[in-house]
């Protein structure tokens, strides 16, 4: 799990659990294909991390497209369109998520669920092209 945290706090132990509880919650769901009328499959996505504010009432969640480095074409230009869809594919499938976590969860109350893209995994693609590249 990533430690992306909000305002660079340490989260509280409660946060912490809640963020992983969410994450999982929300990868199980894409695993299981839950998500598949929306456009979101395991093959496409993974879950990378969460984060949950202070108040408990935002919760970040981390998504990267599986093999997006593979694609020259989307490389080469630096497209994100493909983030950009599936961003929007989890904006669509937000409240059904937050349902089925409420649901599952048991919890009081669902935080708001924004989903963002995991630019961690695209550096180490890059650090790991260039290491690659110096041991040549």
């Amino acid at each position: 799990m990533h430690n992306h945290y909000f305002k660079g706090q340490e989260p509280s132990n409660r946060q912490a659990m809640l963020a992983k509880a969410i994450r999982n919650e929300v990868a199980l769901l894409v695993v299981r294909g839950e998500l598949l009328e929306y456009g979101i499959s395991c093959e496409k996505v993974t879950i990378t991390g969460s984060n949950i504010s202070r108040d408990l009432k935002n919760a970040n969640i981390f998504i990267h497209i599986n093999n997006f480095q593979n694609s020259d074409n989307c490389k080469e230009n630096n497209d994100p369109a493909p983030y950009d869809l599936l961003l929007e594919n989890f904006e669509d499938a937000k409240y059904f998520i937050r349902a089925k976590i409420c649901a599952t969860m048991k919890i009081r109350y669902v935080p708001q669920l924004h989903f963002k893209r995991d630019h961690s995994i695209d550096a180490l693609y890059e650090l790991d092209v260039v290491m690659r590249s110096l041991s040549l």
